[in-house]
């Protein structure tokens, strides 16, 4: 795939999210690839992506965790979050449960580590509004948070989200056995 370079962020965004909808298929795997390597190649200029840009890519790269590239974007992108851990509050819900959920199929990588731990104290911010999130996210997010379980952040997260659960009792029947983790 020559050219990906004339790809604008959105437009990788959506073919990773679109193929990683085949993920038996040899051709959308390989596309996956490329543009992994390609986001690789941006790494210093992802700040062009939008959150849920960044978001939907990891997602997308974890349908092939295997894949030396595909980690490589991810680790990317995972120091993008990193450098934008004062703006975690800009975040989506929905985005920081995608993200901690991605990063969670690379438990080895130190990068995804660091901005799964931004993302935690992020959670811990919002302990007060909770509610707001999904049971899926919820779900998500105590999921991979439990790959780094010795960081404080991580614990501290998890706890919140705990609380929450707690609060919820009662409600629980709506938490199905739906929830992708």
């Amino acid at each position: 795939m020559d050219g990906l370079f004339e790809f604008n962020p959105q437009d990788l965004t959506n073919l990773v999210n679109g193929f990683s909808k085949w993920r038996e298929q040899q051709k959308t795997r390989e596309a996956t690839v490329a543009i992994a390597g390609e986001i690789v190649a941006r790494a210093g200029k992802l700040n062009r992506f939008a959150n849920q840009e960044l978001a939907i890519l990891v997602n997308g790269f974890s349908k092939w965790p295997e894949q030396q590239k595909t980690r490589e974007a991810a680790v990317a992108i995972a120091g993008e979050i990193v450098a934008r851990a004062s703006k975690l509050n800009r975040f989506t819900n929905q985005d920081l449960a995608v993200l901690v959920n991605g990063f969670s199929k690379w438990p080895e990588q130190q990068k995804a580590g660091q901005a799964t731990v931004a993302i935690a104290g992020e959670v811990v911010a919002r302990a007060g509004e909770l509610n707001r999130f999904t049971h899926q996210g919820l779900a998500n997010l105590v999921n991979g948070f439990s790959k780094w379980p010795e960081q404080q952040k991580a614990r501290e997260a998890a706890v919140a989200i705990a609380s929450e659960v707690v609060a919820r009792t009662g409600k629980l029947n709506r938490f199905t056995d739906r929830i992708k983790v």
